[in-house]
């Protein structure tokens, strides 16, 4: 079975968990597939896929990471907001205006020793 076959199993399974409080999601024009690198668990450069679905579900595979990280997310002031199933954010990306979404630190800052060519998500 191929990444993607995957990855959009994850991501609809949770959406299916998700029930009706996550029908009231408003979609944001970040839904869809994003690729680029992350960082992994250990702080090391990725590859990484991000998916978002029009039920605010998120489903994230960094290559050096074992499994498929999924929960919600929530787009406020021009940040993606990862969260967990008990709601807690995992993760912070902010929209650039190169389009791209960029990953910030557990404060909402952006990285101050991010490897070169790190940590932003391309939409394709």
């Amino acid at each position: 079975m191929s990444f993607s076959k995957v990855l959009f199993a994850a991501l609809l399974s949770v959406g299916l968990a998700s029930g009706a409080a996550q029908a009231a999601h408003k979609d944001t024009g970040l839904e869809g597939h994003w690729s680029g690198s992350m960082l992994s668990q250990a702080d090391e450069m990725a590859d990484a896929e991000l998916s978002l679905d029009h039920y605010g579900c998120y489903a994230l595979s960094v290559k050096k990471d074992r499994g498929i990280e999924t929960g919600f997310y929530e787009v406020k002031d021009g940040r993606v907001l990862l969260k967990n199933s008990s709601g807690v954010v995992s993760r912070q990306l902010e929209v650039g205006k190169d389009e791209k979404l960029h990953l910030l630190d557990a404060e909402g800052k952006p990285l101050a020793d991010a490897p070169k060519d790190c940590c932003s998500l391309y939409k394709d």
